[in-house]
C-alpha cells in the first residue's frame, strides 16, 4: 500500500477537454465536482432495507472523470466510451453478493446482501447472536415477573395493588422503578461498555462499528460522519514529532508493568527537558557530548518513549477510541486501556495488528487523522475498483525463484505481471483528482449522503493483459510450508519448540498461450493440534490434517454456514455477551453463520475430490477442507486452522469474486440446512437451528487446486491419527484415550501454550 499511495499521492491534471461523445451535455472541471442527474433533484435519503431503484431504460445515470474534467452520463455511454462504471454508492456490496447475473435474469435472493449493507453504513443491525442473548433476557425478567407476581397474590394483594408495587402504573407524581427482575423491553437499563467489550465480540451496533479489519469496508457517507473528528480542536495538541522519534516495539504486559513503565519514563523525560533547558540545546543527543551534562543515550531512549505513549494516548483519546470508563489510562505506559484502544484503531484502519504498539500500527500513528481518513479512502475506492474492474493482480504473485512474475505476450516478448490494482487506482485518483488528503476532504465536504446514496463514477482503467477473458483457465497451488507432526508437548506436559520459516501461501495462476501464469500469491493456513471433544466426555488434542493432492473448487459459497459436528466440545458452542448490562451465554451463531465473524468467514470454496465413473460422470468427494475467509487474522499471519486455508475475508471476496468473473457459473442461490441441535452445558439446555447453508454458486468447469505436502519437520513423518493428552485437562480414570505413557502432570508443571503452535481453542475451522 505504501507503494500505490506513492504512485497516486501526486496525480497530474492533464487538462480539460470535451470527451467527445454524441451525449456529452455538461462538463465541468473536477475542482467542482457535479452531480449525476439521479440527484439533480430532491430525493428522500434510502431505506436501510431497501435495495437501490433499478436503472432507467436509457441507462444508470453517472459521473464520468476523464482528464480533469467530469461529464454526466449514462453507463451504457460510459461503455461505449471504453470506460469502467464503478459504483461508488452507498447501496454497494461485492459481486459474490448479487443476486442475478444481468437485469433481465430472475433474482435469487441473497441472505447475506442487505447485512453487509447495513454494517457496511453503519447502521443498526441486530446479529442473530444478539437477538438470542436479547430473548434469553426478557425470557428471564418475565419468569422472574411471572414468579413476584404470584409471590404477592399468595400475599393477597389485588391486581391493582401489584401493577403499582411492581411499577407497572404510576400516576403523574410517581415515577416508576423497576427492579432488576422487572428489566423489560419497555423500560431497558443503560447498557454498560466495558472495556473488554470489543468487535467483533459484541457486533455491530448504532456506532462506529470498524468491520473493514474483517472484510466489510464503510461507505463514503460513514468516511464523511469520521471526518467530522477533524475538527476536534484536541489534535492540534498533539505533538506528532514526539511519536515520530519512537522506532521500537512496545507489547501490553500487565497494568503494574504499564505503572512502573510510565514512572520510570517521567524520571528521564523530565531529566532530558532539564538538561536542554540548562544546556539550551534543541536536541537530546547533543547532551550527551556536552561537558557537565548528566543526561545518556538510555536517558534519551526512555524519554522518547514515555512522550511517544503519551502522545498516542492523547490521540486516541481525541479520536473517541477510549472505553467508557471511570479509571483513567495510565499516562505514558502501554496499559489495558490503551492496548484495547489501539486495537480499535487498528480496526478503523484495516492493520491487522495486536493491539501493540510498532511496526504498521506505530506507522499510522505518526499520521495525522486526515492522512489516516485520505488512506481509509484509498482502500474504500480500491475495493470498489477491483469489484467493478475485475482484476486481482496487486504486485505478490513471484516465480519459482521468488522473483517478479512475467510472461511472454503474443510477440514472444517478455512481460512483467502488472500490479492491475495499483495501476487502476492511479488511474481513478489522477483522473478523478483525489490525490491528496485536502482534495478528498473537499469532496467529502461537497456531498450529502442522498448524493452518496446514488453515486457510480466512470474512468478510463488501464487495458487488461492478453491473457484475460471471460473463460480464463485458472488454477491454485496451496504450499504447506513447514510442517511438524510431532506432538507439541513431552510427557511431564512442556512445550516442545516447533520453529517455521516457510509459512503456507496460496498462488492463483493462469494457463495461457502455453504458460502457467501466477496472478496472486496470498498468505493462508494449514491445520494443526486442535481441541475435540471425544465421546467419553473429554477433550484431547487431534491433529487436524489439511488434505494433500490434487482438488477442486466446484461450488463457491458466499456467505458461508458452519455447521458444528458432534465432536465440538458443546462449550465451544456458546457465547458470552451482554444485553441489559447482563452477561449470559447463548449459541455462537456468530461463529455457525452467515456473517463476518463465521467459521468460514464471508466466502468460501469448497475442496472436493473429483473421481470419474466408467460411463463417463464424475463424483465429488467431500473431506470437510475449505479455502475461507476468516477475521482470524493473527492465524493466517502465524498460527493454524482446523484443516481449512484461511483468507483475509477481503482477500477472499477478491479472490472468489475473480472467479466467478472469469469462469462460467451457474448461480444456484441459498442452500437449505435443516440443522438442528440440542445441548447441554453447566446443567443450561441450548438449541441451536440453522435454516441455510449460504449462497451457492456452481462451476461449470471446476477450477484445479493443488495442495503440495510442504516440508516435513520433525521425527514424526506422518499425522497421528489418534486423541492426544492436553496438559491442562483432568482426565479421570475413565478416560478412554489416553497414551500408555500419559502421567497426570504435576501442579506445579507449566503447561503454557506457545502462540506457535496455537493448540488452544479457535472460532475458525
Amino acid at each position: 500500500m505504501k507503494a500505490l499511495a506513492r504512485t497516486i499521492l501526486a496525480p497530474s491534471i492533464l487538462g480539460l477537454a470535451c470527451l467527445g461523445l454524441a451525449a456529452c451535455p455538461k462538463e465541468t472541471p473536477i475542482d467542482k465536482p457535479v452531480e449525476p442527474a439521479s440527484t439533480a433533484s430532491p430525493v428522500a435519503p434510502a431505506s436501510t432495507d431497501e435495495e437501490p431503484p433499478p436503472p432507467p431504460p436509457g441507462g444508470r445515470p453517472l459521473t464520468a472523470y476523464r482528464d480533469g474534467v467530469a461529464t454526466e452520463m449514462t453507463d451504457v455511454q460510459a461503455v461505449d466510451a471504453k470506460l469502467v462504471p464503478v459504483d461508488l454508492s452507498n447501496y454497494w456490496v461485492p459481486f459474490i453478493f448479487s443476486e442475478q447475473d444481468n437485469p433481465e435474469s430472475p433474482r435469487l435472493v441473497n441472505g447475506f446482501r442487505s447485512i453487509f449493507r447495513k454494517l457496511a453504513n453503519d447502521w443498526p443491525y441486530e446479529s442473530r447472536t444478539m437477538a438470542a442473548a436479547r430473548k434469553l433476557v426478557e425470557t428471564r425478567a418475565e419468569r422472574a415477573r411471572q414468579e413476584r407476581i404470584a409471590a404477592l397474590k399468595a400475599e393477597g394483594l389485588s391486581d391493582e395493588q401489584i401493577q403499582e408495587q411492581l411499577g407497572l402504573v404510576s400516576d403523574s407524581n410517581t415515577a416508576s422503578d423497576t427492579g432488576p427482575e422487572e428489566d423489560t423491553a419497555e423500560a431497558p437499563k443503560q447498557r454498560q461498555v466495558e472495556d473488554g467489550d470489543d468487535l467483533p465480540e459484541g457486533g455491530p451496533g448504532d456506532e462506529d462499528n470498524y468491520l473493514e479489519v474483517y472484510g466489510i469496508p464503510p461507505t463514503l457517507s460513514v468516511l464523511k460522519k469520521r471526518m467530522a473528528e477533524l475538527s476536534r480542536d484536541c489534535f492540534a495538541k498533539i505533538d506528532y514529532e514526539r511519536i515520530a522519534k519512537f522506532d521500537g516495539f512496545l507489547s501490553y504486559i500487565g497494568n503494574d508493568t504499564a505503572t512502573a513503565m510510565a514512572k520510570k519514563g517521567r524520571f528521564h523525560a523530565r531529566k532530558v527537558r532539564d538538561g536542554l533547558k540548562k544546556h539550551q540545546q534543541t536536541d537530546p543527543m547533543a547532551l550527551v557530548n556536552i561537558k557537565g551534562s548528566r543526561v545518556t543515550p538510555a536517558d534519551i531512549k526512555v524519554a522518547t518513549q514515555f512522550e511517544a505513549i503519551a502522545e498516542v494516548q492523547k490521540q486516541l483519546e481525541c479520536e473517541g477510541l477510549y472505553s467508557p470508563s471511570t479509571k483513567p489510562y495510565i499516562e505514558g505506559g502501554l496499559d489495558w486501556k490503551t492496548h484495547k484502544a489501539l486495537l480499535k484503531l487498528e480496526h478503523k484502519n484495516r492493520i491487522f495488528g495486536w493491539g501493540y504498539f510498532g511496526k504498521e500500527t506505530l506507522e499510522a500513528l505518526k499520521k495525522t487523522p486526515k492522512e489516516r481518513l485520505f488512506d481509509s479512502f484509498l482502500r474504500v475506492l480500491a475495493e470498489r475498483v477491483i469489484d467493478a474492474r475485475g482484476v486481482i493482480e496487486d504486485g505478490t504473485a513471484v516465480d519459482a525463484k521468488g522473483e517478479p512474475a512475467t510472461y511472454k505476450d503474443q510477440s514472444g516478448q517478455q512481460q512483467p505481471v502488472p500490479n492491475l490494482v495499483a495501476e487502476s487506482m492511479a488511474s481513478a485518483m489522477r483522473h478523478m483528482g483525489l490525490g491528496t488528503p485536502d482534495k478528498v476532504v473537499e469532496f467529502l465536504e461537497s456531498h450529502d449522503d442522498v448524493f452518496f446514496d446514488r453515486f457510480w463514477v466512470a474512468v478510463p482503467m488501464p487495458e487488461l493483459p492478453p491473457y484475460y477473458s471471460p473463460d480464463m483457465k485458472l488454477s491454485s497451488v496451496i504450499d504447506r510450508g513447514d510442517i511438524w507432526y510431532d506432538y507439541p508437548y513431552t510427557a511431564d506436559g512442556k512445550q516442545k519448540g516447533q520453529p517455521r520459516s516457510n509459512m503456507p501461501t496460496n498462488t492463483l495462476y493462469v494457463e495461457w498461450n502455453g504458460q502457467r501464469i501466477p496472478l496472486l500469491r496470498t498468505n493462508t493456513t494449514i491445520g494443526g493440534w486442535r481441541s475435540e471433544f471425544a465421546s467419553d466426555g473429554y477433550e484431547y488434542f487431534k491433529y487436524k490434517n489439511s488434505d494433500v493432492g490434487q482438488r477442486v473448487w466446484k461450488d463457491v459459497v458466499a456467505g458461508p454456514v458452519w455447521l458444528p459436528p458432534a465432536t465440538t466440545p458443546p462449550k465451544e458452542l456458546l457465547k458470552t455477551v451482554r444485553y441489559k448490562g447482563r452477561e449470559v451465554k447463548v449459541p455462537n451463531y456468530d461463529e455457525f453463520g452467515p456473517w463476518y465473524a463465521s467459521a468460514y468467514g464471508l466466502v468460501a470454496g469448497f475442496h472436493v475430490r473429483p473421481s470419474a465413473r466408467k460411463d463417463g460422470s464424475v463424483d465429488y468427494y467431500d473431506n470437510g477442507i475449505r479455502s475461507h475467509g476468516s477475521v482470524d487474522y493473527n492465524s493466517i499471519l502465524r498460527r493454524f486452522s482446523h484443516g481449512c486455508h484461511r483468507l483475509y475475508n477481503h482477500m477472499a471476496i477478491r479472490l472468489f469474486n475473480f472467479v466467478l468473473r472469469h469462469k462460467p457459473f451457474v448461480r444456484v442461490g441459498e442452500i437449505p440446512a435443516g440443522f438442528g441441535h440440542d445441548f447441554e452445558v453447566d446443567a443450561e439446555k441450548y438449541t441451536i437451528a440453522i435454516e441455510s447453508k449460504g449462497y451457492k454458486y456452481e462451476l461449470k468447469d471446476p477450477l484445479p487446486v493443488e495442495v503440495l505436502t510442504g516440508r516435513i519437520r520433525g521425527k514424526q513423518r506422518v499425522p497421528i491419527d489418534t486423541y492426544m493428552p492436553k496438559p491442562e485437562e483432568e482426565y479421570g480414570t475413565d478416560a478412554q484415550f489416553l497414551p500408555e505413557w500419559y502421567v497426570p502432570p504435576s501442579k506445579d508443571t507449566d503447561t503454557s501454550t506457545a502462540p506457535e503452535t496455537d493448540t488452544t481453542t479457535n472460532a475458525n475451522r
